[in-house]
């Protein structure tokens, strides 16, 4: 059984998004497949959805993509940057100041596939946890 790495990652973005927190997200141990309950969004999903041969789909809160990643990126990327960029998280509105600070600079399209791409390695990361294919 494998799971579509661009379904389970929309399902998460939904998850995410979500800031009443009820949107939920499921993965089918057994077929892969991959569910979503989301106000707005009509789907269908199994009745026996609440077993345990569903596995919850995780926030990104979960993937642990928050100021570490920033910073990890700065390091790796804009290496005498980080002073600056770091000062920004010191305060309210860091990542407001983070990206207009990345768009004058012109690295923020590069911060964008940054996170693409950690975000797609979580996941894959996640679904190897739960021996899950992808």
């Amino acid at each position: 059984m494998k799971v579509n790495l661009e379904e389970l990652e929309y399902a998460i973005d939904l998850v995410s998004a979500d800031p009443s927190g009820e949107a939920k997200g499921y993965v089918d141990t057994n077929t892969g497949a991959v569910y979503y309950i989301c106000d707005g969004i009509d789907t269908e999903v199994p009745d026996d959805l609440g077993s345990d041969r569903y596995l919850e789909v995780p926030h990104k809160e979960d993937f642990d993509l928050g100021t570490s990643l920033v910073f990890r990126f700065v390091r790796a990327e804009l290496p005498d940057e980080f002073d600056r960029i770091s000062g920004f998280f010191s305060k309210k509105g860091a990542y407001s100041k983070f990206n207009a600070h990345l768009d004058n600079i012109g690295a923020l399209e590069r911060w964008h596939q940054y996170v693409d791409q950690e975000t797609r390695e979580a996941i894959k990361e996640w679904c190897d946890d739960n021996s899950l294919s992808y």
